[in-house]
Parts: structure tokens; C-alpha cells; sequence
């Protein structure tokens, strides 16, 4: 039998992915992980509120202030750290985005290098509040005991302030180049060492 020209030709229709269906995968890809972390570590302030409420005085009475305190300073601690990380980490992942939708490598690791700077640079910012936290929470909340423990707190959280910022920096390079799964502390060694290869070398 042989067709002629204007014939219908009707042909099994193939499965193919609409683009609708390949943002959404990508979103999910991203958020998925994002997701699984803030919910790690809610059910760690969880647990924490659950003990710090239980807390009593040395003389064996009810006291909140444990749990006033610890409020007090992890209040403290995640806006200092969101006011700096933030402004630092939407740039890296905005100029870091824009380099790799280029297929422009070497740009794409230069922007890490810029990052990481102008985070050290926030992080002595940040370990400067800390270090003056007892002063500052101190003038800012009537209970003075529960300021004095948030600052202690913040005080002793000095030294993770260099990493913090860096984990912020090198997460927010990562989510530029659809890179979620190392941010959630999976031991993909290997991978995350073959996906930085091609960036690094060519910085030296």
C-alpha cells in the first residue's frame, strides 16, 4: 500500500518530558535536600528546648531561665549569622549561576575564591559580636542573667564562625551548579572531588 501525499499519517506518540515536568524535577532535586536539612535541624532544637525546659536550680526548683537564655542566644547568633550570610551567599550563587549557565568554568571557580574572601572577611565581623555579646545582649534585655548565659554561649561559638560562613559560601556555590546532594553531608568524596578538578587547577 503506498501513501500519497496528504495522507494521515498517524504514528504512536512517544513519552517525552515537557518542560514543566523537568523544572518541577529540578526543583524537587534542589528543595528535596534543602528540606532534609532544616528538618534535621529543627528536630535538634527540638530535642534541645525538650531537655532545657526540664532543667532545674541547684536547689532542686523549676527555673526558665535555661530555656530564656538558650532562646536568647540562638536568637543572637542565627541573625548575626543570616545578616551577614545572606547578603554574601544570594551574590556567590547569583555571579556563580550566571558563569556556569556561560559553560565559563574558570569563572565559576574564580567566584568561589571571591566568596570564600568576602567571607573570611564577614566571619572576623561575626566573631567581633560575638565577642562583645555578653555587653550587647546585656543592654539590650532586662533579664541579665539569662543575657549573661547567651553571651557565654555566643562567646564559645567564636571559633565556628570561620566554618559557618564557609559552608555558607561553598552551599551556595553548589546550589548554583544544581549541586544539592553535598550540602546534606553525604560521602560523595569522589564525586565532589571530580566536580571541583575542573575548576581549581586552572586557578593556579
Amino acid at each position: 500500500m503506498c501513501l500519497q501525499a496528504g495522507d494521515l499519517l498517524v504514528q504512536p506518540l512517544t513519552r517525552q518530558r515537557t518542560p514543566w515536568r523537568a523544572e518541577l524535577c529540578a526543583l524537587v532535586a534542589i528543595a528535596a535536600p534543602n528540606a532534609l536539612t532544616a528538618a534535621a535541624r529543627s528536630g535538634l532544637d527540638l530535642s534541645n528546648t525538650a531537655v532545657l525546659g526540664r532543667l532545674r536550680t541547684a536547689d532542686g526548683k523549676t527555673t526558665a531561665l535555661y530555656l530564656d537564655a538558650a532562646s536568647l542566644a540562638a536568637l543572637w547568633v542565627n541573625l548575626t549569622i543570616a545578616s551577614l550570610g545572606r547578603g554574601c551567599g544570594g551574590a556567590t550563587a547569583v555571579l556563580t549561576s550566571q558563569a556556569f549557565g556561560a559553560g565559563n568554568m574558570r569563572l565559576v571557580g574564580t567566584w568561589l575564591l571571591t566568596g570564600l574572601l568576602f567571607f573570611t572577611a564577614a566571619a572576623v565581623v561575626l566573631i567581633g559580636l560575638w565577642g562583645v555579646s555578653p555587653f550587647l545582649l546585656g543592654a539590650a534585655v532586662h533579664d541579665h542573667d539569662a543575657a549573661a548565659l547567651a553571651g557565654r554561649y555566643a562567646q564559645l561559638s567564636m571559633p565556628s564562625a570561620l566554618p559557618a560562613m564557609w559552608m555558607w559560601a561553598l552551599a551556595a556555590w553548589l546550589i548554583a551548579q544544581r549541586m544539592a546532594f553535598p550540602e546534606v553531608g553525604r560521602r560523595q568524596h569522589r564525586p565532589c572531588r571530580a566536580q571541583l578538578a575542573p575548576h581549581l587547577p586552572r586557578l593556579v
